[in-house]
């Protein structure tokens, strides 16, 4: 699961999730944010696509690892 996301300062706003795998940081989404105030629907979208993206990334791990177990 990643964590939960932070605020990026500087000229334009970012919101930054790393997504972990397995306590393993895979890589990081950003996403920008054209408002000052941020509003929960888009941490909540930020969560569900993080945790897909970590469950992407672990399908293909298993299917690799089955692949060259063949």
């Amino acid at each position: 699961f990643a964590p939960h996301p932070l605020p990026e300062r500087g000229p334009h706003a970012l919101i930054r999730q790393t997504i972990m795998v397995f306590g393993r940081p895979i890589g990081d989404l950003m996403v920008g944010e054209c408002h000052e105030e941020l509003d929960e629907r888009l941490y909540l979208a930020l969560d569900r696509t993080a945790a897909a993206l970590a469950q992407d990334f672990i399908r293909a791990q298993s299917l690799d690892r089955l692949r060259r177990q063949e």
